[in-house]
């Protein structure tokens, strides 16, 4: 969920893609700030990641990423973003 819209995700991969694609929609220019800071998670040239997946906005996301991994770099982008934990929640069925 993220400020109260719920998105369907499966995985830890899918909640790290939804949050990213979110970002590049409603705050691009935090987004490019991300992708500068987070170069192993984030680039703008698939060849400076080991496996990707092409975001909405052009952008790649590194896929070689465990859960745990994948946790703590949404935790770090929803801080910089400026949302708190009752803006963000992951729930599990």
């Amino acid at each position: 969920m993220i400020l109260g819209d719920k998105l369907a995700v499966k995985s830890w991969k899918d909640v790290y893609l939804t949050l990213l694609n979110w970002i590049a929609d409603y705050e691009p220019e935090v987004f490019i700030l991300l992708a500068k800071d987070y170069p192993n998670f984030v680039s703008k040239d698939a060849f400076n990641l080991r496996r990707t997946e092409k975001l909405k906005n052009g952008y790649f996301a590194e896929l070689n990423l465990s859960a745990d991994q994948i946790y703590r770099f949404c935790g770090q982008v929803i801080q910089r973003v400026g949302l708190s934990s009752d803006d963000w929640k992951v729930e599990t069925e």
